[in-house]
């Protein structure tokens, strides 16, 4: 026999006579342990019999007592609070965790309580951790800038004199305001909260205040004569083809309008403004320090809040609302230009990020160059930057030019590479140009290509001490001075080449200068000389090495190639990856025991431009005549 429907109506009348049993013994209030008593006594769940009577209009007040209908008096809540042995701090607690968890809205707060309104409302007056933004919001005192504090003497709705607040702030003002400029001239508030600014958009709509047409401005209906679009149009026509214009210049350009009225309108207009020559220009304020001072604060906590970033143009918006609070208008292309060059922030693609929330592996190099430079603390030598760059980012192209127009980065000394914003004294080239005359003459005294430890040698005996970074800048800069070999350098008007050196007979090996390869760009491709090495010997093989890279695609592990010699012999191979970002051309060794390179010689690319995986291997003296041959 199936018994369990019938032991759940059994149930379910159990809890039914048990609630109305219960409430005739507990008509207004009860405690949590007479509920445990009794449902221990009768058998029935807590949990069951509280989820009937709160259908029936019990709420909570605490943790522990227990309210069916409301509370209207204080008389009620002290009679309580007696009976019970509460404290009047207990019940305000509860209130402003019930509110808090209502996310301030009085009105959702009083469905969970057993209070009325107003009873709520003195309880709240009691208390110090939220504050009134509004008659229906109350919000925590610790998550508000100080300014918004200040409403807690406006919120009241049976105290507040809104009218009298918002018309005295344009008699005191004596021009248009923007809302966010009324709110912060009259309240103190920036950036304004979203409740509040409805709350003021009400309040000027029933008040005899007028917004002008095809502005953001609001004036006293009272003003509403000294308005005239059409001349407000011709100025603001005028001084932005022209720029900025005397008194008298603007009377003779607009000829239609008395004297009086355009002195009258230029004074009171907030988008025109006097500067201190006596002129008058559109108001566009420079991003100075008292713009800074005011915009950033709150750029940084809005950026701070989310991880996803800002578009550019939202936070344009926002920022120009918090300007124009204080009656100051930007340019975007000011703001732009800020925050290429703010260190706080990342610019990825069109979002705006704070640096440290930034996606590194999307960031700018300029981007990554300052946060390099932060954590080191101090200014530090180009070559050492930009390895630390290539080594974070595996950048394999040419950065000297990301550093050179990055606004975030300056140069305190030659070499050198610092944050802007730590002030030092920007480096003067002029400083240089004797040090490239003594280089200059180094050389020629020696009469041959000279190393550069030898170099700084003659620069120490002349009484000229300059760290290796700083003398390889000066050298690799100076026109008349070319690199010939890693570390050897010779006068350009020499013309030297690579195989040039080995008649010195240097007490050293030579070997071709890093990243300085000759490259001859043809018709058809680009031929491309390459230093051969031990390994290259050894393995059969070319290293990818970062100027023959540029040239192909997309080299991936295993994929085959062809390579052709000068006869069009074909031989074939394939790319193997070194390590990361850095790949090897292998299978040359028939190549190499057929044309018998020597380690210390050079050998030639041809790399053609419409073709993929396939060039061609010359010796020195077929990329002669190659080369001839295309000329």
């Amino acid at each position: 026999m199936e018994l369990s429907s019938a032991v759940s109506v059994l149930e379910q009348l159990n809890q039914e006579k048990f609630c109305r049993a219960f409430r005739r013994l507990f008509d207004i209030v009860f405690h949590v342990n007479d509920l445990q008593f009794w449902c221990e006594l009768t058998g029935i769940s807590p949990k069951s019999a509280w989820k009937t009577l709160s259908k029936q209009g019990w709420r909570r007040l605490g943790r522990e007592i227990f309210v069916r209908g409301t509370i209207g008096t204080m008389e009620e809540v002290v009679a309580l609070c007696n009976l019970y042995g509460l404290h009047k701090k207990d019940i305000i607690n509860m209130v402003v965790y019930v509110v808090r968890a209502s996310n301030g809205y009085l009105p959702r707060a009083l469905k969970r309580l057993p209070l009325s309104y107003d009873i709520v409302r003195v309880l709240l007056e009691l208390q110090d951790v939220l504050i009134p933004v509004t008659r229906l919001y109350w919000l925590p005192k610790s998550g508000l800038p100080d300014s918004l504090r200040v409403i807690n003497r406006y919120a009241h709705s049976q105290r507040s004199q809104w009218n009298e607040l918002i018309i005295a702030t344009f008699i005191r003002v004596g021009k248009p305001l923007r809302l966010e400029e009324l709110i912060y001239q009259s309240m103190g508030v920036v950036p304004v909260p979203i409740v509040l600014k409805r709350l003021f958009i009400f309040m000027l709509n029933i008040l005899p205040v007028s917004k002008i047409d095809d502005t953001d401005y609001w004036i006293l209906s009272d003003w509403e004569p000294q308005v005239d679009l059409s001349l407000i149009d011709n100025i603001t026509t005028l001084l932005t083809e022209q720029g900025a214009l005397p008194l008298d210049e603007i009377i003779k350009a607009i000829t239609n309008y008395e004297e009086t009225k355009i002195y009258e309108i230029l004074a009171f207009w907030p988008e025109f403004v006097l500067r201190s020559d006596d002129t008058y220009a559109i108001n566009i304020s420079p991003l100075d320090d008292e713009l800074l001072a005011i915009i950033v604060p709150a750029l940084l906590k809005h950026l701070t809040k989310g991880e996803e970033g800002i578009p550019t143009s939202q936070l344009f918006k926002y920022a120009e609302s918090i300007a124009n609070s204080h009656g100051l208008n930007m340019h975007v292309r000011d703001f732009k230009a800020f925050l290429k060059g703010w260190g706080e922030v990342a610019i990825v693609g069109s979002r705006v990020y704070a640096m440290q929330k930034a996606p590194f592996h999307s960031m700018r190099l300029g981007d990554v160059a300052y946060l390099v430079l932060m954590e080191n603390g101090a200014p530090m030598l180009y070559t050492e930057l930009e390895a630390e760059i290539r080594q974070r980012r595996n950048y394999i192209y040419s950065i000297s030019s990301v550093f050179l127009t990055e606004p975030k980065l300056s140069r305190p000394s030659r070499g050198y590479w610092a944050l802007r914003e730590w002030g030092l004294i920007e480096y003067d080239p002029q400083i240089h140009t004797r040090i490239g005359e003594v280089l200059i003459s180094i050389i020629e005294q020696a009469g041959r290509p000279v190393h550069k430890t030898e170099i700084r040698r003659q620069l120490r005996r002349r009484g000229m001490n300059m760290n290796e970074g700083t003398l390889h800048l000066d050298l690799i800069e100076n026109e008349r001075i070319h690199q010939v070999a890693r570390g050897v350098y010779a006068l350009t008007e020499w013309n030297l080449s690579f195989r040039d050196l080995f008649r010195f007979k240097f007490p050293f090996r030579l070997s071709l200068p890093d990243g300085n390869p000759t490259i001859y760009e043809l018709e058809d491709g680009v031929m491309i000389e390459y230093f051969i090495s031990k390994y290259c010997l050894e393995l059969g093989r070319i290293l990818v090495k970062r100027y023959i890279n540029e040239y192909f695609s997309d080299l991936k592990q295993y994929t085959k190639y062809s390579v052709t010699d000068f006869s069009g012999n074909r031989y074939e191979g394939w790319v193997d990856r070194v390590d990361e970002g850095r790949y090897q051309f292998l299978g040359l060794q028939r190549w190499y025991k057929t044309h018998k390179p020597r380690y210390g010689e050079n050998i030639y690319l041809y790399i053609p431009s419409n073709e993929e995986y396939t060039f061609s291997l010359l010796t020195a003296e077929q990329a002669d005549i190659w080369i001839y041959k295309e000329d």
